[in-house]
């Protein structure tokens, strides 16, 4: 069983339904959840040279590894301006596929996929399941259902957007273990893992970004509204310390980092702050503690401001879902 950890990022992906009885397809499309982008195709071929496109993007874990004079390195700030990508929904996780299909058959078309972290749904008749069992056991797909079964769909939705999560586990593989590789990284801690959840179900998040200065999520709901999660150690609570102290800000701020009521967020440049001009409520929020692993405090901060290029009339799920 995997441990449970927050992914370095997520954001809603596309579904491709693959048939090639169109009313069919179009009975099924109807049972996809109306915040889901979705694509229908009724050529295993078409769908093919879709999935299989040169010019669809690189999957956002592998744009953030770098390669300076035989050096490696991880640049995070690379997936928070995945939001200035307007089709990123587009980015499928996941394909629906019918066995059945008279130009070529559904398993020839899995076979001929070359994005290794694809989730697969086959749709079989009885008699083709005991070669979706065998594709199954050869990892060639990760779920079949008896396509007659239609009924079966409301609870196999939930099967496809845990699918969903798994495509991102997968394409994020190399940078998960690379967070690993840093002793008590909060990212897998399982108490910050539960409290991330119910923070996502309550603000109702579509998708989130892990970010750095200061470490935490950049989060955003399906209309765009910001968030900043501000998750911090006890060097990160010395430095906000220090930064108050640089800056003269109020004792009341200073006196609730150093009780631990209190995180701070200082999203201006420390070039241009002084005292006249910080409006020092913006800048903290209350904080709880988080146990398990390094002690970490955390506060959620609204609106916050962003220096990334974000519209809300063109870069949200919102938006996207009125265009299609």
């Amino acid at each position: 069983m995997k441990p449970k950890r927050v992914l370095p990022y997520y954001h809603p992906t596309s579904v491709c339904l693959i048939d090639d009885n169109a009313s069919y397809l179009d009975s099924l499309s109807l049972h996809i959840p109306d915040d889901w982008p979705f694509k229908t195709f009724h050529s295993p071929f078409d769908a093919l040279d879709y999935l299989n496109n040169p010019q669809r993007p690189r999957a956002l874990a592998q744009r953030c590894f770098t390669a300076q004079g035989g050096q490696f390195g991880v640049d995070l700030s690379q997936l928070e301006l995945e939001v200035s990508r307007t089709d990123r929904f587009e980015d499928v996780a996941l394909a629906v596929v019918d066995y059945a299909m008279p130009s070529m058959n559904g398993l020839e078309m899995c076979a001929n996929l070359i994005d290794d972290n694809l989730r697969i749904v086959l749709l079989t008749g009885v008699a083709d399941e005991a070669l979706a069992v065998e594709a199954f056991n050869a990892g060639l797909i990760h779920r079949f259902i008896r396509k007659a079964v239609i009924e079966e769909w409301g609870s196999l939705f939930a099967e496809i957007s845990q699918m969903r999560t798994d495509y991102f586990y997968k394409s994020c593989a190399s940078l998960i273990a690379g967070l690993e590789s840093m002793p008590g990284h909060f990212t897998h801690n399982p108490n910050f893992a539960d409290y991330f959840d119910s923070l996502c179900a309550e603000l109702n998040i579509a998708e989130y970004y892990l970010v750095t200065n200061p470490a935490g999520y950049l989060m955003i709901t399906r209309e765009g509204k910001a968030y900043r999660l501000v998750a911090a150690t006890p060097s990160d609570l010395e430095q906000q310390v220090r930064l108050c102290d640089q800056f003269n800000a109020p004792e009341k701020y200073r006196q609730g980092l150093v009780s631990g009521q209190l995180l701070a967020y200082f999203f201006d440049d420390a070039a241009d702050m002084t005292f006249e001009k910080i409006d020092w409520p913006d800048h903290f929020a209350e904080s709880q503690a988080v146990p398990g692993g390094l002690p970490l405090k955390v506060a959620i901060f609204s609106n916050p401001p962003l220096d990334i290029d974000f519209d809300q009339t063109s870069s949200t799920l919102q938006a996207f879902m009125q265009k299609v």
